[in-house]
């Protein structure tokens, strides 16, 4: 006869390993689903409401190329030191004044060229040290990009 100690830890193991893996198993289906999830929307087709779509015409390349890189100049040179100087608050009034289809093409051309969302990173800024560029420019910004399924 088995001694009462090994019948327990045979009677224990069992469901330990088992529930374990279940756990591992779970775990490696939400961090895939979550990874899938997060690039269905990085890229959205330009709004054909209107019947806009196919191309953009070449003012409208030029205008996205030059309004792009404008806006991730100011992201990735502002810090707290340089407010003074402030941002480029022509280049984020003239995203909300845009079209949506232009809108949409910068925020393509974002990831495409610089690797991370545009909304993301326009987020994580602070506009509050900046004269002469009101916060709600941040929020009108993100506004219209989520409008736009662009999050």
């Amino acid at each position: 006869m088995m001694p009462f100690k090994t019948i327990m830890a045979n009677k224990f193991t069992t469901p330990i390993i088992i529930a374990l893996a279940v756990i591992i198993v779970v775990i490696v289906i939400y961090y895939l689903g979550k990874s899938k999830g997060r690039k269905t929307n990085e890229y959205q087709d330009p709004p054909n409401e209107t019947g806009w779509g196919g191309n953009l015409t070449k003012s409208e390349s030029d205008t996205v190329k030059r309004l792009t890189d404008k806006i991730y100049a100011d992201i990735d040179s502002w810090s707290v030191s340089a407010g003074i100087k402030g941002r480029d608050c022509d280049a984020y009034s003239e995203l909300v004044s845009s079209s949506d289809r232009i809108t949409v093409s910068v925020a393509n051309y974002y990831i495409q060229n610089y690797g991370t969302k545009l909304y993301d990173d326009i987020d994580g800024e602070s506009f509050s040290f900046t004269p002469g560029c009101s916060g709600d420019i941040k929020t009108t910004v993100l506004n219209k990009l989520s409008r736009l399924n662009l999050r």
